[in-house]
């Protein structure tokens, strides 16, 4: 999806995932790749080690209100401009 769509400014991933990547891998190759976007790992089963997460990428606990994750991706979108 990144590949294809460039408009893409948000990636918002838990760390659990199905297949290969967890999130925080999926996270750190998008950072690297498109470092653009605002990227958001929830969880609400894990925790990431400290020090796992690459610089400048948010974790949120899960569940979280609706409105708090729209805020925070609102935010970050205004930083990665």
């Amino acid at each position: 999806m990144l590949e294809s769509n460039p408009d893409i400014t948000v990636l918002f991933t838990d760390i659990n995932m199905p297949g290969l990547l967890d999130g925080i891998t999926l996270a750190s190759i998008a950072a690297v790749q498109w470092p653009h976007l605002a990227i958001i790992i929830g969880s609400g089963d894990v925790l990431p080690p400290s020090g796992s997460l690459p610089s400048g990428i948010t974790f949120i606990r899960k569940p979280c209100v609706p409105e708090s994750v729209i805020q925070l991706i609102r935010e970050r979108v205004m930083l990665s401009v």
